[in-house]
């Protein structure tokens, strides 16, 4: 068995795992979504984002450093929304962070968290088409980088990841701590945008 293909049995069965929790987190973030009726409320509509990005990315990097992820740098970031939020008078260091978390105690785990945030990059660039449609916005390419990710390179860097964590995830208890690990992340991104 190649690399590619270990790494895709690998996603099939985090994503045949998670499906329950992805589903519910979806039906939290597409009425917000489609609620947005003005730069203010896409401002606050990333302001919540961040709040769980920033403290998860945080728990990831203890564990997943250029070593073990070599492209970790490039990955999308936060810093993103940050980057993003620069129309509005947000302050960041101000924002509240989300305090339950997933844990995550090992780089087995933090890849099962790191797989949820890389995965929403794949439905980012819908997201992306979506606000710039929105008239009433008036968003600029630059105001949604973080939800765009890698833009034309999504596809590849998400290849890329799966090698990656495919490398982590060898034996079928390792696979058991990606997927709670990963359902966590989905079930407390879900509360916190409810809150």
């Amino acid at each position: 068995m190649t690399t590619y293909e270990a790494a895709e049995s690998v996603a099939t069965l985090l994503k045949k795992n998670t499906t329950e929790q992805h589903l519910a987190l979806e039906a939290v973030v597409e009425p917000q979504l489609q609620a947005l009726k003005s730069k203010d409320d896409y401002a606050a509509f990333l302001r919540r984002f961040y709040g769980y990005f920033k403290p998860v990315e945080s728990l990831i990097e203890k564990y997943i450093n250029a070593t073990v992820l070599p492209d970790i740098a490039q990955r999308r970031k936060a810093g993103l929304i940050v980057q993003d939020l620069t129309f509005s008078n947000t302050h960041i260091e101000a924002l509240p962070l989300a305090t339950q978390l997933p844990e995550i105690s090992n780089t087995v785990e933090a890849f099962g968290a790191l797989y949820v945030l890389e995965g929403s990059t794949l439905g980012g660039r819908g997201i992306t088409r979506l606000l710039l449609k929105k008239e009433a916005l008036q968003l600029r390419p630059a105001e949604v980088r973080f939800f765009n990710g890698y833009g034309e390179q999504t596809g590849a860097m998400w290849t890329s990841f799966l090698k990656s964590l495919n490398q982590f995830t060898n034996n079928p208890a390792a696979v058991q701590q990606q997927i709670a690990t990963a359902n966590d992340t989905f079930a407390f991104f879900k509360i916190w945008l409810q809150q």
